[in-house]
């Protein structure tokens, strides 16, 4: 069974604007519920790897046995582009 998107994504990774005159977020609390197999992930099985970032951009984690997967998100309010290489 293929796996259903996250409803809003754009707006809930903050890739698309939702505007910047208090626009009501209340469907961003809003999704699909996961059918088995699909479920979203814990937040006791979150982890914050920020700190394996260096200043130079580098990225080194000891990753625990498992299948892992690293989302990066970043956000600038100001129409501001930002690198990531």
């Amino acid at each position: 069974m293929p796996a259903r998107p996250v409803s809003l994504l754009a707006l809930k990774t903050a890739s698309r604007e939702m505007g910047m005159s208090a626009p009501k977020t209340t469907p961003l609390l809003e999704d699909i519920a996961a059918e088995p197999g699909e479920e979203d992930a814990r937040v006791s099985e979150v982890r914050d790897v920020t700190a394996g970032l260096a200043a130079d951009g580098t990225f080194t984690w000891q990753a625990p046995a498992g299948e892992w997967e690293i989302l990066r998100v970043g956000y600038t309010a100001n129409g501001a582009r930002a690198s990531t290489r």
